[in-house]
């Protein structure tokens, strides 16, 4: 009885957990700042064209955009836009997608340390149910910084 009520539980958490990251992903928040906006067109290029808008720069280049932009968050970002073409959606994708996944990284970071069940479990549900983790994974800004 004890196996199914945790089963349970964890079934219930993991529901919660995707849907408090995912839930209106296309309609909150309702805007991309500048920055995100360049990476959102990029991501769009890459999976469209294999290449950004100047055609002089890959998803695999280890070189940025232009000097004011990082490396890596378009190519991150189109992940979303293999999956939505939703431009808000696919932008906020990645970081949804990692607001979900990092709790068990969290998780799992203390059970490596201390080797404690109870710890990782009691720090997998406070940081799913801290609000600066989940803003940020609401945020495709969160990637870039």
């Amino acid at each position: 009885m004890k196996k199914i009520f945790w089963a349970l539980a964890s079934v219930i958490f993991i529901i919660f957990l995707i849907w408090s990251r995912f839930y209106q992903l296309d309609l909150l928040p309702a805007s991309l700042t500048h920055d995100e906006t360049v990476y959102a067109i990029s991501a769009q290029s890459f999976i469209l064209q294999g290449t950004d808008l100047t055609q002089s720069h890959k998803p695999w280049s280890l070189t940025p955009i232009h000097p004011m932009y990082a490396e890596w968050p378009a190519t991150i970002m189109s992940l979303g836009f293999l999956i939505s073409h939703n431009s808000l959606f696919a932008a906020h994708f990645p970081s949804a997608l990692m607001g979900v996944l990092l709790p068990f990284i969290f998780g799992w970071l203390l059970w490596g340390v201390w080797r404690n069940k109870q710890l990782a479990i009691i720090g997998v549900v406070i940081a799913a149910a801290n609000p600066l983790l989940w803003q940020f994974s609401r945020l495709s800004k969160s990637m870039a910084a």
